[in-house]
């Protein structure tokens, strides 16, 4: 049975369900993304501990290198892990609520459609 022969009320609650799987997909997606970078940014901090306070440090912006200073290096680092971190929150807290959303909505579909 096509969508297009469903009752209007299910056809809803279909196309709802999958708008909500494909944000849980991007989601999860942009999660795993900073995950990486966070654990990348953590690894640099961890390196710039043990450096020398007198080593000569770059920074990149955008496409330009400008010298800066060991402690506003780690102090710019720091401060993007922790705004990594209230960004993962954020994220975690929308994909549990989009992930019980499609297992009310599928669990629903599930017993409103007709079995094959």
């Amino acid at each position: 049975m096509s969508t297009s022969q469903l009752p209007p009320e299910l056809q809803s609650k279909v196309t709802e369900y999958q708008q909500a799987q494909n944000q849980l997909r991007q989601l999860r997606v942009q999660i795993e993304a900073v995950n990486r970078q966070s654990a990348e940014m953590r690894s640099t901090l961890k390196d710039l501990e043990k450096a020398d306070s007198n080593l000569e440090i770059y920074k990149m912006t955008g496409n330009v290198m400008f010298r800066s200073t060991l402690e506003k290096v780690k102090a710019d680092l720091q401060e993007n892990v922790e705004f990594s971190d209230i960004k993962l929150q954020k994220w975690k807290k929308e994909e549990d609520r989009l992930s019980k959303r499609t297992e009310v909505l599928a669990h629903d579909l599930r017993e409103a459609l007709p079995q094959e």
